[in-house]
């Protein structure tokens, strides 16, 4: 069974079938709305910072996730993160082990967490905030792993992340396209907008980076992916490259440009960008 995302998301211009798929796209984005504004957000005692996206798929979100938490550590916070644990079969709140615990269980995304700060697994983050407020971890504020549309918290900052080779799609919600909503009903929801792009593909013109900035109020970033340790052993080595994240290309595009040949996976088209 096929769990890629289709590829028609991010053909040129809307496919026969994404047009015909529309009207429920509509439909899952206003349900999404009205879930939004008919909740009660829990206030956390302490600070929230949500990391999300715009679209289903991986943008980079995790990496972002413990890179703030490095830089909290540095600032002299205690950040904890917290996550759906999605993939695992656990609903929790369960603080998640690094050592012992497996991904079926967690998920991978919160393995990763784990081994840099305590991660809480809550498929109700409203009752993960409450369990990493009792404790019994010190903790001074709260990454939120994913969970822009989720309405159960009141977060003090959302950062949506966007995957700069891929961009929104087609402009279409679900099923039609990538969106998990209406843009415009996600950009209210956004602080700040962080394109997971190179510096070059940002500046030029039509990148994804330009068209949010003419869009978007707030603060439009670009961050890239680096090593955190020297590969230099891989212009030596014969390796095979398997990636299971959301956007497996993107690993990909990364291996190649650390010198490591051709790579391989499929790959999606440029997504246009929504006019």
């Amino acid at each position: 069974m096929r769990l890629d995302e289709p590829s028609w998301w991010y053909a040129q211009d809307p496919s026969r079938l994404a047009t015909f798929l529309q009207p429920l796209g509509m439909l899952y984005s206003r349900a999404a709305e009205a879930r939004y504004f008919r909740a009660t957000p829990y206030r956390c005692r302490l600070p929230i910072i949500c990391i999300g996206n715009f679209t289903a798929g991986g943008t980079g979100k995790t990496p972002l996730a413990i890179y703030l938490c490095d830089c909290l550590k540095a600032a002299g916070h205690e950040p904890a993160t917290l996550t759906r644990g999605y993939g695992g079969r656990l609903a929790g709140p369960y603080w998640v082990n690094a050592t012992t615990d497996v991904a079926r269980d967690v998920g991978d995304e919160a393995l990763l967490l784990a081994k840099a700060v305590p991660t809480l697994v809550a498929r109700d983050r409203r009752l993960g905030a409450r369990a990493i407020e009792i404790g019994p971890h010190p903790v001074t504020v709260v990454v939120m792993d994913d969970g822009l549309q989720n309405p159960a918290l009141v977060k003090d900052l959302t950062i949506a992340v966007v995957d700069g080779a891929r961009g929104l799609g087609n402009g279409l919600v679900m099923p039609a396209g990538p969106l998990r909503a209406a843009l415009e009903f996600q950009l209210e929801l956004t602080d700040a907008v962080i394109v997971n792009e190179n510096a070059a593909a940002a500046d030029a013109a039509g990148s994804v980076t330009e068209w949010l900035r003419r869009r978007f109020a707030g603060p439009v970033l670009r961050a890239g992916v680096v090593p955190a340790e020297a590969v230099d052993w891989l212009r030596a080595a014969r390796v095979v490259a398997w990636a299971g994240i959301g956007a497996p290309q993107r690993f990909f595009a990364t291996l190649r440009s650390l010198g490591r040949g051709r790579g391989g996976g499929r790959r999606l088209p440029r997504s246009p960008i929504p006019r």
